[in-house]
């Protein structure tokens, strides 16, 4: 007989042990019995009901015994990623090169783990199958990264009591591009044409990357609601101060849904626009990189640098500042749209370096 392949899980109940469910019509939570089929109707409190759920699947799934988790493994790495992919990442609207990245990342760890049981990895078996993937810091942690991701799920599916990932250590990678400085910023900022300033103070101010930058419309309600074009994440965004300011300088006499626009220097007929542009007044991504670097050139500011700072720099820039003006590091984390804290620590660590004091020489 063919196995029939588990039916995807809805955003509600998405990260719930297994036989656990929300029972959105009562807000309740319930579980259904893995022999008998019948349901039994918990309480509201999410995590003491998913430590119930973990409990009664150890008693009451047949597989869940000790001595066949002695004689059979748990379950496979392989399995653990199969129902990852299924359940977990199918669902995120994450960006083509994102997406890409990821399978790449979870083929390669399949090949490495996939016939270990999930239940038996430890730390040393991770670092050992670690330097055997990758001797490169960036892809290293792009391996830790995603088997944090799987262990979390195998944890909240009962597979596993801790996430091993969690002691693996970060490569540490050198930083190849300069950081952007106030001053670097104001320098471009002056020569920047209206709409190149328009997309750097909301991007200084808000955190976003480029792709997600271009697509902001004119507020209806002084909040933005969107998903991140890169991780996913839906995000609300209250425009105010800074960001409020630097959407009030962008509007002018040009009718655009779009905060940052400008308009053709050619008018073209639909058929011969880009297939992304969706409004002629639409800038779009590869426009915005070459007009930047083109503007931070023209300003001199970073002349002789080896790798001067692109667009992108912005929004480390924004983080930093709000760190410096005391905000919450959580609330840069998921602005930035990082995984955890740690992440937005390191991203920001070379941004003020401090200074050593010595003696002037004395003669």
């Amino acid at each position: 007989m063919t196995k029939r392949m588990a039916r995807p899980r809805s955003a509600a109940n998405r990260g719930l042990p297994q036989n656990l469910h929300l029972h959105s019509p009562s807000g309740l939570y319930r579980y259904k019995h893995p022999v008998k089929g019948t349901y039994t109707y918990l309480s509201r409190d999410r995590a003491e009901c998913i430590a119930a759920a973990k409990k009664l699947n150890a008693m009451l799934i047949p597989s869940n015994d000790l001595v066949s988790r002695v004689v059979a493994p748990a379950a496979p790495m392989s399995q653990i990623i199969a129902e990852y992919k299924e359940r977990e990442l199918a669902h995120r609207k994450l960006a083509e090169k994102t997406q890409t990245i990821y399978q790449h990342a979870l083929r390669k760890l399949e090949e490495q783990f996939g016939k270990q049981d999930i239940a038996e990895l430890t730390v040393r078996d991770l670092a050992a199958g670690l330097d055997e993937l990758t001797s490169g810091a960036r892809m290293r942690n792009q391996y830790r990264s995603q088997l944090l991701e799987l262990f979390q799920y195998a944890r909240a599916e009962g597979w596993r009591e801790d996430n091993p990932a969690d002691a693996l250590r970060k490569a540490q990678t050198p930083r190849q591009r300069a950081r952007f400085t106030w001053d670097g910023f104001v320098a471009v900022y002056r020569v920047a044409p209206k709409w190149l300033r328009s997309a750097m103070g909301v991007a200084l101010y808000s955190l976003q990357r480029e792709g997600d930058v271009l697509a902001f419309e004119y507020p209806r309600d002084g909040v933005w609601r969107f998903e991140q074009e890169k991780t996913g994440t839906p995000l609300e965004i209250l425009i105010e101060g800074g960001l409020g300011r630097s959407i009030e300088r962008s509007r002018d006499g040009v009718v655009s849904p779009f905060i940052v626009h400008r308009l053709p220097e050619k008018a073209r007929p639909r058929h011969m626009r880009a297939k992304k542009r969706t409004h002629h007044t639409q800038v779009l991504k590869d426009q915005l990189i070459r007009e930047f670097a083109k503007v931070r050139r023209a300003c001199q500011f970073y002349e002789g640098v080896k790798n001067p700072p692109t667009f992108h720099e912005i929004r480390s820039l924004g983080a930093h500042l709000m760190r410096e003006a005391g905000h919450d590091e959580t609330v840069i984390q998921i602005l930035l749209g990082h995984q955890d804290v740690e992440q937005t620590r390191i991203y920001l660590s070379d941004h003020k370096r401090s200074h050593v004091r010595v003696a002037a020489a004395s003669f």
